[in-house]
């Protein structure tokens, strides 16, 4: 995926910009003119984000227990209930 990084003014006429085509790779490709109306909308999507990722993983992690838990006192309560149904057969016979 081609994403524009942002517009160079080289010693001639023509613009270059950088596209980065992988992490380890940047192509210069020379532009004739530039368009306005393209950059304008790629700078409107921009979106720097500096997430905190020590808080969303142990936000995750929590969850996650949480989830598992819950599990567990399901499984316990069906568990509890085979048993009970278990016991009242046994009565009954």
């Amino acid at each position: 995926m081609f994403t524009v990084a942002g517009f160079f003014p080289s010693r001639s006429d023509k613009l270059r910009c950088f596209m980065p085509a992988t992490f380890s790779q940047v192509k210069i490709v020379a532009v004739e003119k530039k368009i306005n109306e393209i950059v304008n909308r790629l700078e409107k999507t921009r979106a720097e984000r500096f997430p905190d990722l020590a808080a969303e993983k142990e936000s995750r992690d929590r969850e996650e227990r949480n989830e598992k838990k819950a599990q567990l006192q399901e499984q316990k309560r069906r568990e509890k209930e085979e048993q009970k149904r278990k016991k009242e057969m046994e009565e009954l016979k």
